[in-house]
């Protein structure tokens, strides 16, 4: 038994050591939602099916980047509100170019009366900081379909950055994208020099109807999620929603399209529960017809989980922390401490119709 237990830890820490810096930052597990604008009366019966989607995965939050309502009316904001009636997670809203329609200054009152959030807002998710940008644009009162972040909402952004530690992970999201200043923030690169410096380390965006993946200069990722209302490029992705899981540099994401088969949780048996301290391999259920990634939930620890030739770190944590760990087309994966005993809660297998992107987070 004690020599099985050296064998562990010395493995655990040959695995740890080259990677400690970058999994300083527990892991993070969202879902994602983006505009899901609908007029008067409408059902809203995609919106109701991604929400039945993601409720019933243990996610951190829900993210929301605006274009929650069509134009803004109190029967679509009710109607909206009413949908996420009972949802079990935390839900963080962006206000969009239609959500702006009734006007500057009363779109933002009825944004806060309904959501009960700020248009732009700092919020903490576990190790991160979430910036929330409110980017709707006026021309005096005419509302324009880019977006644009004003002078006293960069002051605003300077003054939370105060707060942030210069090591600390930092997200933003809002609703138009950057890096596409006619039709997404146009004053996007003053934006980002405000971060200079800082840990940005991805943004979050939606307005664009399509799934988009771009790069700044500086090396950030800027990713624009798709619609669950309509698509602008059908031929590329129909409607959805997206999952994202943060694990140390790696931001590893997958979109689930409504007319897809859709993601399913499988139990592992044998699976470990409770106290791991020693290196645990788990057999996994066969899939056929999708991608495989281990929903793992955890504290304590660091963790490392080898799947056919990726090795992923899960940093130490004192509180719970949830990541999908997306798996090679292998029938086991590896569980092994990091030289601490780690606490499991549950480890599922959650499938989903299409493969896991992973995007290196600067």
């Amino acid at each position: 038994m004690l020599t099985r237990l050296i064998r562990s830890l010395m493995i655990s820490l040959a695995l740890l050591l080259p990677c400690i810096a970058a999994a300083d930052t527990a892991p993070m597990f969202l879902g994602v939602i983006g505009d899901t604008q609908k007029p008067d009366g409408d059902p809203l019966a995609d919106f109701r099916w991604g929400l039945s989607q993601v409720s019933g995965l243990p996610l951190d939050a829900l993210l929301m980047p605006g274009d929650l309502t069509d134009t803004g009316t109190h029967v679509q904001w009710k109607g909206f509100m009413a949908a996420l009636e009972g949802f079990p997670h935390p839900v963080v809203y962006a206000a969009g170019n239609h959500d702006a329609v009734p006007g500057p200054r009363l779109y933002r009152s009825l944004f806060r009366r309904y959501t009960g959030q700020p248009a732009w807002a700092h919020y903490r998710i576990g190790d991160w900081r979430l910036l929330v940008l409110d980017t709707p644009r006026f021309h005096g009162r005419r509302l324009e379909h880019n977006g644009t972040v004003g002078e006293v909402q960069l002051r605003w952004i300077e003054r939370q950055l105060a707060q942030i530690g210069p090591e600390e992970p930092i997200m933003v999201m809002a609703h138009h994208p950057f890096g596409e200043p006619s039709d997404g923030i146009e004053n996007w690169e003053e934006v980002l020099a405000a971060f200079e410096g800082r840990r940005l380390r991805f943004t979050l965006t939606g307005h664009f109807h399509r799934n988009r993946l771009y790069e700044s200069p500086d090396g950030t990722p800027h990713l624009t999620t798709g619609a669950l209302s309509f698509s602008t490029a059908p031929a590329e992705c129909g409607i959805g929603y997206r999952l994202l899981s943060l694990i140390g540099d790696d931001l590893h994401t997958v979109w689930v399209e409504r007319d897809d088969p859709e993601a399913r949780l499988l139990p592992i048996p044998g699976a470990p529960r409770g106290r791991l301290s020693l290196a645990a391999t788990i057999a996994l259920p066969r899939v056929t017809g999708g991608a495989g990634a281990l929903l793992l939930t955890y504290r304590g620890g660091p963790i490392v989980v080898t799947s056919g030739t990726a090795t992923h770190y899960l940093a130490a944590t004192a509180a719970w922390a949830t990541c999908a760990v997306p798996l090679d087309d292998v029938g086991s994966v590896s569980v092994v401490p990091g030289g601490v005993p780690a606490e499991i809660r549950s480890a599922q297998l959650l499938v989903t119709p299409t493969p896991w992107e992973t995007i290196a987070l600067r």
